[in-house]
């Protein structure tokens, strides 16, 4: 789970900026805290502000981590790649010293699914010719540093000499060393990689995104009518006329099934009617696609 993530030199923001889950000493609402090894963390976090203050910026610093620490392996070289493959760098660029400087990426997290209070911190900074440094560190009992790389240098601490040499013989200024890591399959560098790739984004934003998330419903939502009930509480607090829905299965197979879904609404009148899930207003249809994700943070 992501303890922290700094960034700096990222289009609008010029300063290091840092998003930081950990929670404070405040004890009133110790239900909403939840606890992940060691640490004291918050599930959620609401970033607010008036229009073009740089909201949108915050997360697409995020993803442009995610992106190049999944694909980075790939980058460099002299084969050709597509344009898109690669995150553009962006640096803030409303003066002349930060649109030439490096930017920089990093994140403290803990383990995905674990409990022995391992954490890690790992991070980069690059520039349009590459990138500039590197560095994973892992806390156990004590701080363990694994990997940091300086300009031409690279120190590789507790990794196979074989695989080691791999990873220098491999390595182009483009590419992250955890990336090619995780490619040559250095165990430690996989367990980095894949807490990256196990990110799931949803951008409303996005409008052909935003229709294939409201597309989406709960897992055992078509057959288990205890799934429904608490989908039907969490939207009644936005739409209190909301009080069942009708799901009727149309197709089904090993992989997928399709279901027409309607939500039955009380009447002003007395009575209910049946609306098509999909004739809904967009907020419901945005809450109803965020529910999965808002369960998962409540347990």
């Amino acid at each position: 789970m992501l303890i922290q993530f700094r960034f700096e030199n990222f289009k609008s923001f010029r300063d290091d900026t840092i998003l930081d889950f950990s929670a404070t000493e405040e004890e009133n609402h110790a239900d909403h805290v939840i606890i992940v090894g060691k640490e004291k963390l918050l599930p959620a976090a609401a970033i607010f502000g008036a229009n073009a203050s740089g909201k949108t910026n915050v997360i697409e610093a995020f993803l442009f981590m995610v992106k190049y620490v999944i694909n980075s392996f790939a980058y460099g070289g002299d084969g050709e790649r597509k344009e898109t493959d690669q995150p553009v760098y962006t640096p803030f660029l409303m003066d002349s010293v930060s649109r030439e400087a490096e930017s920089s990426f990093e994140v403290f997290f803990t383990g995905n699914g674990e409990d022995d209070g391992t954490t890690y911190n790992y991070g980069f900074t690059l520039n349009r010719g590459g990138i500039v440094e590197e560095w994973l560190n892992v806390k156990e009992t004590r701080n363990r540093k694994v990997l940091l790389r300086q300009k031409d240098s690279l120190e590789l601490t507790g990794i196979p000499a074989k695989q080691k040499e791999n990873v220098r013989l491999s390595l182009e200024k483009e590419t992250l060393a955890v990336s090619l890591g995780a490619k040559l399959r250095i165990e430690i560098f996989k367990t980095v990689r894949d807490w990256f790739y196990n990110w799931v984004f949803a951008d409303f934003g996005d409008p052909k995104e935003n229709m294939a998330l409201a597309t989406m419903v709960p897992a055992g939502f078509s057959k288990d009518s205890e799934v429904r009930k608490r989908v039907v509480t969490y939207l009644s607090s936005f739409d209190p006329s909301i009080i069942d829905f009708q799901v009727e299965v149309l197709s089904e197979d090993d992989n997928m099934s399709q279901i027409k879904i309607d939500a039955v609404h009380r009447k002003n009148d007395g009575g209910t009617v049946n609306i098509p899930l999909n004739q809904e207003s967009s907020g419901t249809l945005k809450m109803f696609a965020l529910y999965p994700g808002l369960i998962r943070m409540a347990i």
